[in-house]
């Protein structure tokens, strides 16, 4: 039986810049995955380039790319396992794990 809610969930913002960083440091396991958002043109401060999103070691080369305002899920049990960089400093990646 699939479980349709989350128990307990996560959520934060991590500033990701030229140098790869982890996402979140739980290792909070999670029933439904991670949603990631990158802030974009209508939000206070929006970011001015993308993301890039995968496991460690992560580079615009071989990561998915989040752009200002998209939004992505990922289907994780660990999110201490992703890593995100930026080509450009200062880029803030919002997330919410349940």
């Amino acid at each position: 039986m699939i479980k349709e809610t989350a128990i307990a969930f996560r959520h934060g913002q991590t500033t990701v810049g030229t140098n790869t960083v982890q996402v979140a440091n739980y290792s909070t396991p999670l029933v439904k995955g991670i949603l990631l958002r990158a802030p974009g043109a209508n939000d206070t401060t929006p970011n001015t380039d993308p993301i890039w999103v995968g496991k460690t070691g992560v580079t615009a080369a071989n990561g998915m790319a989040i752009c200002p305002g998209e939004t992505m899920g990922i289907p994780v049990e660990d999110m201490s396992q992703l890593y995100a960089m930026s080509t450009a400093a200062d880029q803030v990646l919002a997330w919410w794990g349940m």
